[in-house]
C-alpha cells in the first residue's frame, strides 16, 4: 500500500498522477527548449524474458528492426527538440540497450548528434544487462563517451538467477572499472530461493565489488505479472514481510559502505536526484524521453509516449491526428507539485532514518 494516493507505481517508474488523468495534445518546441536539460532514450530489445519483467520491452534480435526503431527515435527527437539543442546529460534504458550491436549503436548515437549539441554532455549513463559480456563493445562505449553502466544483475546466486530465467552471472567489473565507467547494479529482493544465506552473501560481494552505487527494488508484480511470472515456471516469490526483512538487513549491511538516499538507493557518492527514471544525476531532473512508452518530465509538465511498438513507430511517421494523440500530457498544479515534494520528502525521511517502516508502508 503506497502512503499517498495519488502516487502510482508503474514498474519501476513512479508516476505522481494517474495516468487515467492524463490528456491527449501537443505542446510548444519551446517548452521542451526551456527545460530539457537530459535526453531519456528507451531501447526496448531483449534477448530473452525474465519472468519478473514488466517494463516495456521487445524479445527480438533482428536488427532490421532494431534499425527501424532506431529511425524512429531519430525522427521523434528531430521533431521535438530544437536543433544543436544543449543538453548536460544521455540516458540509455530498457529493455537491455547493451543488446544492440555496435553498428546499431552507431546510427543510433550519430543520429542524435546530427540534431543536439552535445558538448556539454557530463552524464552518459547506459542499463547493461550482464549477458552482453564483450570486451569490444565496452571499448564502443567507452569511446563514444558513455560514463556509467547501470548494471541489471538481479542476484549473485545462479540458483535463483536460472528460476527466473536468466544465465550465471560472468560479467568483469573489474575491468569495466579499469576502462574508467562509473558501476552502479539493480538487485531485486522477493524472488525465488533468495534467504538469508543468499542476502548475507550478496552483501559480502557487493561490498567486495567496485560499485560506485547499488539500488534494490522489492518484487512487486502486478495481477498479469503474477500470471506470467507462474507461467513460465517461476514459482511463487515471497511474502511482503519477508521482503520487508531483507531490506532491512540490507541497509544495515550497507551503512559501513555506502550512503543511504531513500528508496533502496545507496551510493558512494551523493550526486543523485529521484526523477520519473529513478535516481539519477541532477542532469536529468528535466528531461526529454524519447521511444516506445517513454515519459518526460519538464517542469510541471509529463508527457507519455505510446505504449505499444506499432503504435509508437505509427505515431511517429504519421500525420493524422488520430495517431498523434497515443501521445498523453498531463500538468501538474501547484497542489499536486506540493504534494509530490512533500511525497518523496517523507518517503526519503523514512528511507533513511528508518526502512522498515518505509519498506512496511511502501510495499
Amino acid at each position: 500500500m503506497l502512503i499517498a494516493s495519488d502516487i502510482l507505481k508503474r514498474g519501476r517508474r513512479t508516476i505522481p498522477v494517474p495516468l487515467s488523468k492524463f490528456n491527449t495534445g501537443t505542446h510548444s518546441h519551446d517548452f521542451f527548449l526551456d527545460l530539457t536539460s537530459g535526453l531519456y532514450v528507451h531501447l526496448p530489445f531483449c534477448k530473452r524474458l525474465c519472468s519478473f519483467c514488466e517494463l516495456n520491452m521487445v524479445i527480438s534480435n533482428d536488427e532490421k528492426l532494431h534499425n527501424e526503431y532506431i529511425t524512429s527515435l531519430h525522427l521523434e527527437i528531430k521533431n521535438n527538440l530544437p536543433l544543436k539543442h544543449k543538453i548536460n546529460g544521455l540516458y540509455f534504458g530498457g529493455g537491455s540497450p547493451s543488446f544492440l550491436s555496435i553498428p546499431s549503436f552507431k546510427m543510433l548515437i550519430e543520429g542524435i548528434k546530427e540534431t543536439l549539441d552535445l558538448s556539454n554532455l557530463s552524464q552518459f549513463i547506459i542499463e547493461y544487462h550482464p549477458d552482453d559480456l564483450d570486451d569490444e563493445k565496452l571499448l564502443f562505449l567507452k569511446s563514444i563517451g558513455v560514463t556509467e553502466l547501470r548494471i541489471g544483475i538481479q542476484d549473485f546466486d545462479s540458483t535463483v538467477l536460472k528460476n527466473v530465467n536468466r544465465n550465471p552471472l560472468q560479467f568483469n567489473f573489474e575491468y569495466a572499472k579499469k576502462l574508467g565507467f562509473k558501476l552502479g547494479a539493480d538487485f531485486i529482493v522477493g524472488l525465488p530461493h533468495q534467504n538469508k544465506n543468499s542476502m548475507t552473501s550478496m552483501m559480502e560481494k557487493i561490498k567486495n565489488l567496485p560499485f560506485d552505487f547499488v539500488q534494490f527494488y522489492p518484487l512487486k508484480l502486478s495481477s498479469f505479472g503474477e500470471h506470467n511470472f507462474r507461467l513460465l515456471g517461476s514459482g511463487v516469490h515471497l511474502a511482503d514481510s519477508e521482503i520487508v526483512e531483507y531490506l532491512q538487513f540490507i541497509h544495515q549491511e550497507l551503512l559501513s559502505v555506502f550512503k543511504p538516499h531513500g528508496f533502496g538507493f545507496y551510493s558512494k557518492e551523493n550526486l543523485n536526484t529521484r526523477t520519473l527514471m529513478g535516481f539519477v544525476p541532477d542532469e536529468f531532473k528535466n528531461f526529454y524521453g524519447a521511444g516506445v512508452g517513454s515519459f518526460s518530465r519538464m517542469g510541471n509538465l509529463i508527457k507519455q509516449n505510446p505504449v505499444r511498438l506499432n503504435d509508437y513507430t505509427s505515431a511517429i511517421f504519421a500525420k493524422n491526428t488520430s495517431i498523434l494523440s497515443k501521445f498523453k500530457y498531463y500538468s501538474l498544479n501547484d497542489e499536486e507539485i506540493l504534494a509530490e515534494i512533500l511525497f518523496y520528502e517523507k518517503l526519503k525521511n523514512n528511507a533513511v532514518t528508518n526502512p522498515q517502516i518505509f519498506w512496511s508502508d511502501y510495499i
